[in-house]
């Protein structure tokens, strides 16, 4: 919807560094997320560690990956790929998208407080939430920079 609504306002640059950002953070989330499933901690943990962290995508982690039924339902997708979260990506690409207006500092704040509910309704682990800021802060740079440098490549066409 953001990206559309940026479309409609005539804000290009902002709606490609969002299209490009929603594409590489996407990718980048699927590949970090092949080699480091949701149940990382629980393969690599102590037994007594994981008595006091949340379990509960456990049972769709497994219907997903060793289930009879090949058909892919959504449902079975939560719990899948937990780190990087791909929840704390879009958040930062929405207020990436709409950091110039005032009332995105408002929203922020209570999107913050809602990624950090997740944790404690174990949705995700704080590193999950780091490491989805990290992947988004990786491509929002990258798109920054690519911006700086078009930006100066036409007033180098433009000065006589």
């Amino acid at each position: 919807g953001s990206l559309v609504l940026l479309s409609f306002m005539r804000d290009r640059v902002e709606a490609w560094r969002a299209a490009v950002c929603f594409i590489g953070t996407l990718l980048t989330t699927c590949l970090i997320a092949a080699p480091i499933p949701a149940t990382g901690l629980v393969n690599w943990a102590y037994p007594d560690l994981m008595e006091h962290l949340p379990r509960a995508f456990l049972s769709h982690f497994n219907e997903f990956y060793f289930a009879a039924d090949p058909e892919l339902r959504l449902q079975v997708i939560d719990g899948v790929i937990t780190f990087p979260s791909f929840h704390a990506v879009v958040g930062f690409l929405v207020l990436a998208m709409w950091r110039t207006r005032r009332v995105t500092f408002a929203l922020a704040a209570l999107w913050l407080v809602i990624e950090l509910l997740s944790t404690v309704a174990a949705g995700h682990y704080v590193i999950d939430l780091l490491g989805g800021f990290l992947v988004w802060l990786g491509w929002f740079a990258l798109t920054r920079q690519i911006e700086k440098s078009v930006t100066s490549f036409e007033t180098s066409l433009t000065v006589p």
